[in-house]
């Protein structure tokens, strides 16, 4: 004899499944586009190339981190560490632009940005009732350059999210 209420939990669940898969697959496809425009769209030119090799960006299902997806866009590792604040440092070939030097202008928390942004992923409290996505820098930096400089390192690609995503819905089959 047939459970009826199990048949239909099991139909349900096998559509929730489907329903998630194909919106993750969405999001991912979302974030690989919005990672593959920051070269055109940032505001600031690199020195160490923490910055751009940290972007990362989290998928969250029911509060958890399932996700995560790297920048592929700057294939050239790092030339140094972060520069803690107060340190004056010169490079002769900087990750971007010419020979010159900074002064850091923030505390740092680790040397690597991609550990930042890993770390910070993975301790993000995400809500516990939906997919949630995450797009973030592993430099202190990058918010001193947003707010003091004026220089956009994650603003337009905040912006240009919504556009993004719904240009990559799919229809469930």
């Amino acid at each position: 004899m047939i459970d009826n209420a199990k048949v239909l939990d099991n139909g349900f669940a096998k559509a929730l499944e489907i329903i998630q898969d194909n919106l993750v697959s969405s999001l991912i496809k979302s974030i690989q586009q919005l990672f593959s425009e920051l070269p055109q769209k940032k505001g600031y030119m690199g020195f160490t190339g923490q910055t751009q090799t940290s972007y990362m960006g989290g998928i969250y299902i029911h509060g958890s981190l399932r996700y995560i997806i790297t920048e592929k866009e700057w294939s050239k590792p790092p030339v140094r560490g972060k520069v803690p604040k107060g340190k004056h440092v010169y490079l002769r070939h900087p990750y971007e632009g010419t020979e010159r030097s900074v002064t850091g202008q923030v505390d740092i928390g680790e040397p690597s940005g991609r550990l930042t942004s890993l770390h910070f992923l993975q301790g993000y409290n995400a809500p516990r009732n939906c997919l949630t996505v995450v797009i973030t820098t592993g430099t202190e930096y990058s918010e001193y350059l947003e707010s003091i400089m004026n220089m956009d390192v994650l603003t337009r690609t905040f912006q240009d999210a919504p556009k993004v995503m719904n240009s990559h819905w799919q229809k469930i089959r």
